[in-house]
């Protein structure tokens, strides 16, 4: 069996070429996209920790407040607490 070699026409040929070309910036494109996914994947979980670390602070804070409150509570029932002149008024 003999080879045989023919010559294809300029349109099927620069077809090609472009359809090569714009697989190539597709394939490209593709890649930066998963490096940018990547790329906020880690903020995003950066993000969450942060987000989960205030809110341990937060429940602490809020249960130590509590505890604070309950305290003058029990220690001034009924009473207004002007925390900017620091007083505490009740009824004996």
């Amino acid at each position: 069996m003999a080879k045989v070699k023919e010559n294809i026409s300029e349109d099927v040929i620069k077809h090609l070429s472009e359809g090569q070309n714009e697989t190539g910036n597709i394939i490209f494109q593709l890649g930066e996209i998963s490096l940018r996914l990547r790329e906020l994947n880690t903020e995003s979980e950066r993000l969450l920790q942060n987000k989960k670390e205030l809110e341990e602070k937060f429940d602490v804070l809020a249960l130590k407040l509590d505890n604070i409150v309950t305290d003058l509570q029990r220690k001034y029932p009924n009473a207004e607490i002007d925390l900017n002149e620091g007083t505490v008024t009740y009824e004996s």
